[in-house]
């Protein structure tokens, strides 16, 4: 079993994770057990959040709900995590449909962002990438470029932090992330991309999604350190300009378009809905905040990866 360095976490696992490895005593414990058939209902339990089909139909993906022995994360058919009280251990088990490979990257998203969010800081929908250990984070909802983004700056010379979940603390003024995925993972439309690195293999994840490993040095303090957080960008790919415009937020606007982008989606538990509405109102005041609203035919420029990269130490307000 090894020992993974996951969102500000040491986890040890059966199973491998898309993060760095480190020699730690873990906090969080993962153990895979033989596969099973998952049920594709609701688990009995205390509902803390969902997340159901787009498509409207009615079919329920996913389930957290708190039980008795703990919590249990039931990804409808495909994937179970019981947690402990504590989140110091975890038991993993894949339906007999699913790809091997499914419970590594579920582990990395579904249940890093679980941890965090049961924790004292929040789990946000989100990407980054770093210059140094200064950190600009790509904020958004599913489809929104987000790992497009963070890709089109690592070509341009910066690291990747994390792909799709974001950990972030705040104590005001200071915002501050922690080093997550190692990997993007780009959607067929963004595949081409690859060409941008040459020396990266990619490969294809059990989602159909090209993977490409742009995490590729450790910041200064290894991979469980603090990165203040320096900006934040919000695509809007609907955005309708005729010209690509990074054009600063303010604090009422950034906060208007964070709040939505929780990592765990619909949580009920107003604890942690306070929780974030709270940090997230923090990151609005602190941090410079950006929507990005590129025509379409921007959204592979790598022109647009150094505008991002641009951003360290700061934009122009416009």
């Amino acid at each position: 079993m090894r020992t993974f360095a996951l969102h500000g976490l040491a986890i040890a696992s059966d199973v491998p994770l898309d993060a760095w490895e480190v020699e730690r005593a873990p906090g969080t414990t993962i153990v895979a057990h033989p596969t099973r058939p998952i049920p594709t209902e609701q688990p009995a339990g205390t509902l803390l959040s969902h997340i159901d089909a787009v498509d409207g139909d009615g079919r329920r993906l996913l389930s957290v709900v708190q039980v008795v022995g703990g919590f249990l994360l039931r990804y409808h058919g495909l994937a179970e995590f019981a947690v402990s009280p504590d989140l110091s251990s975890v038991s993993l088990a894949l339906d007999p449909s699913a790809h091997e490979e499914m419970g590594s990257l579920i582990a990395g998203a579904g249940l890093g962002a679980f941890l965090v969010t049961m924790g004292a800081d929040i789990a946000l929908h989100a990407g980054a990438f770093r210059l140094g250990n200064q950190v600009v984070a790509i904020v958004g909802d599913t489809g929104f470029g987000k790992s497009t983004l963070a890709a089109l700056a690592c070509a341009s010379g910066a690291e990747l932090v994390t792909d799709d979940t974001l950990r972030v603390g705040v104590d005001e003024p200071e915002v501050w992330c922690y080093p997550g995925s190692r990997s993007v993972r780009l959607r067929t439309s963004a595949a081409g991309m690859t060409g941008l690195f040459p020396l990266v293999p990619a490969r294809t994840s059990p989602d159909h999604r090209a993977v490409l490993e742009l995490a590729r040095s450790l910041p200064e303090g290894g991979p469980l350190v603090r990165l203040p957080l320096a900006a934040v960008v919000l695509p809007d790919p609907e955005g309708g300009c005729k010209d690509r415009r990074l054009r600063r937020l303010s604090p009422q606007a950034a906060l208007a378009r964070l709040l939505p982008c929780g990592r765990m989606w619909n949580v009920i538990d107003p604890a942690v809905q306070a929780r974030h509405f709270a940090a997230c109102a923090v990151m609005a005041r602190s941090v410079p905040a950006y929507s990005l609203s590129p025509p379409e035919r921007y959204w592979l420029s790598p022109d647009l990866g150094a505008e991002l990269v641009g951003l360290l130490p700061t934009v122009p307000a416009g």
